[in-house]
């Protein structure tokens, strides 16, 4: 990174004190929530039928306490090789605390009182953003990526949490939706795209597609508006709770030229961790927006 533009000032930024206050500026800003019409989510959530909901049997899936067998399943399918968070710890050391026999009872209660009372070990609030550049004017901070390092023991809890809601979540979502789900692939959308062009060229059809494509998705997703969405189609409250708390209470620490920021409250948008929790609750939080648009 060599030189930004300062998102208030429009002055260019060149040493990496300069780029810090420009990225703080801006970042602070982006995960700012701005205020939201109750009644109109409201709404639009009234406009989902009532059997899109998830079952009692679902819920209770859900809000299962860990075993230590779920624990050591869930690390041990976490990548060999991946960047740790702020603590430095890797997965493989990671691992070999799992599986110490003085650390079961205390990582069984740090889980669970993780999940079902929203308590969570400070570090897990702690995250590092580097930033990856994308298509444009690397000056624009628009034109980075942010990628969150989360610290391994946290990225485990969200691992194992992610693989219970895409099994009950893929019973929520419509057909449409076909990126990060299990039994779905992203490439048919755009296959169903190039036959409908086809099918519009040769009818000589009048119709006229529309491309939507909200700008930073992920980070304008608001807290209040997702726990709306979440209790509509019933998940259980301790983990809305949980995962509210998880989300929206984080300090991020920005990675300039290999120096990091002073903290940045994070109090609205999805981590993007590399990791498919992220995925699950945007896909959910936009779902009664597809719904609406969806031929009945």
């Amino acid at each position: 990174m060599k030189q930004l533009l300062h998102p208030v000032t429009s002055t260019l930024c060149s040493t990496t004190e300069e780029m810090i206050h420009a990225s703080v500026s801006f970042y602070g800003n982006l995960y700012s929530p701005d205020p939201i019409d109750d009644n109109a989510v409201e709404d639009l959530l009234s406009t989902l039928p009532s059997s899109l909901c998830l079952s009692d049997s679902d819920q209770r899936f859900l809000a299962n306490s860990f075993t230590y067998d779920a624990l050591l399943d869930g690390v041990s399918r976490c990548p060999k090789r991946s960047s740790p968070g702020l603590d430095g710890l890797p997965y493989e050391i990671l691992r070999l605390i799992f599986i110490h026999p003085s650390c079961r009872d205390l990582l069984l209660q740090v889980y669970n009182d993780a999940l079902s009372k929203g308590i969570f070990p400070a570090s897990w609030f702690g995250t590092s953003v580097s930033l990856l550049p994308k298509k444009g004017d690397l000056k624009d901070l628009k034109n980075w990526r942010p990628i969150s390092l989360i610290n391994t023991d946290a990225k485990v809890f969200t691992r194992l949490l992610n693989a219970r809601i895409v099994k009950c979540a893929s019973k929520l979502i419509n057909p449409y939706q076909t990126g990060f789900l299990g039994g779905r692939f992203i490439a048919d959308n755009g296959l169903l795209v190039k036959l409908i062009m086809e099918h519009a060229r040769l009818t000589s059809s009048t119709a006229i597609g529309l491309l939507l494509d909200q700008e930073k998705a992920y980070d304008r997703v608001h807290p209040a508006y997702l726990c709306q969405v979440l209790h509509r189609f019933g998940f259980p409250s301790s983990i809305v709770n949980s995962l509210s708390t998880l989300f929206f209470n984080t300090n991020l620490h920005l990675n300039i030229n290999g120096f990091l920021s002073p903290p940045v409250p994070q109090r609205r948008g999805l981590r993007q961790a590399l990791m498919s929790l992220d995925s699950s609750f945007h896909g959910l939080s936009a779902l009664p927006l597809t719904w609406s648009l969806a031929p009945k």
